[in-house]
């Protein structure tokens, strides 16, 4: 069964690396710095944090925070389509390549939070998952639901839920205020997800993300994790919006602190 652009987004146990000794699916959550504009830096920052999660814990999966390249651009001032369309990325593209490459140097799946897709005339805010062992690299893309009224300006919303099969696992994504609107997380739940991934958007009006990360984990009974970040301009921490993991029954396993520090996150699923 296919839920989103792509033909066949189902990933089948044996392109797990090492099958016959994989009991858990593990998944790294970097609670990252971003600085705007900077790709190259961000890069190399992403590059920094998989090498450590794989020195440390070997994940399967490594998920990016959302804008992880250049940094949220369409609800801050100054924004314009000049500057939208400098910044948003074909698929596959430049950026897409450079994670295609990431992902089959280290071995290692990646699931992304926003970027700026430019497809034809239309942008979207969309998430990738990039396979290391697929030819095509990108196995699953969502386009984000929710749109605000800034973005409704200049991005085209997407008609799909994010749902994709990974081996005997079922995974939904949800893209910034898509976690407001409590519809969307619902249908993830009624579709048997085994896994809720929230990618925040680093802004202000996410700094207060606990409460509703707790309420939608509760309600569905879904293990959820809400994927944060620090954004940093100038040297200096603009917002800090909060990484966490919570249970169904609303236990927090794990959360950034409030400290602007970096941290690595690590979660897993039996398979």
């Amino acid at each position: 069964m296919s839920y989103s652009l792509f033909d066949d987004v189902r990933i089948n146990r044996k392109d797990l690396r090492e099958l016959d000794e994989v009991k858990e699916l593990k998944i790294a959550v970097p609670h990252m710095r971003i600085i705007p504009r900077s790709r190259k830096e961000n890069i190399n920052r992403i590059l920094e944090l998989i090498k450590e999660s794989k020195k440390d814990h070997d994940p399967h999966i490594c998920l990016f925070p959302s804008w992880f390249s250049v940094g949220p651009l369409i609800d801050y001032p100054g924004v314009s389509q000049n500057i939208l369309n400098k910044f948003s990325e074909k698929i596959p593209g430049a950026l897409v390549n450079v994670l295609i490459d990431i992902a089959r140097k280290h071995s290692i799946y990646l699931l992304t939070g926003s970027i700026l897709e430019r497809a034809g005339p239309r942008l979207y805010i969309s998430s990738l998952f990039i396979s290391p062992f697929k030819e095509e690299g990108v196995v699953f893309k969502y386009r984000k639901l929710n749109l605000t009224s800034s973005e409704s300006a200049y991005v085209a919303p997407g008609k799909d839920l994010g749902l994709f099969d990974f081996s005997d696992m079922r995974f939904g994504v949800l893209l910034e205020e898509d976690i407001f609107a409590p519809e969307i997380p619902r249908f993830l739940a009624l579709s048997e997800v085994d896994l809720m991934i929230s990618f925040n958007k680093l802004s202000r009006e996410f700094r207060n993300i606990r409460p509703i990360a707790l309420t939608r984990a509760i309600e569905n009974k879904t293990l959820l994790i809400v994927v944060g970040g620090i954004l940093e301009m100038s040297g200096k921490e603009v917002v800090d919006v909060k990484t966490m993991i919570i249970r169904g029954d609303g236990e927090v396993v794990g959360e950034s602190k409030d400290s602007s520090e970096e941290e690595i996150f690590y979660t897993s699923l039996k398979m």
